[in-house]
């Protein structure tokens, strides 16, 4: 499930996008979330673009 479909309706800028689908991307990777099929994807997905949306931008230390 690619984050872009998610994305595509919002009011995201074409800079941000690629940001966003590259950090769900390595959040993939380090939660081990091969099968982009699992449910779980999209609710990460959907997490991220609502942190996003509040203003978090990156990721704590």
């Amino acid at each position: 499930m690619p984050i872009l479909r998610l994305i595509a309706n919002t009011n995201f800028t074409p800079k941000q996008q690629p940001i966003l689908q590259l950090a769900f991307n390595h959040a993939l990777r380090k939660l081990g979330l091969i099968d982009r099929n699992d449910p779980v994807c999209e609710l990460v997905a959907r997490r991220m673009i609502e942190l996003h949306k509040r203003g978090v931008t990156s990721a704590p230390n």
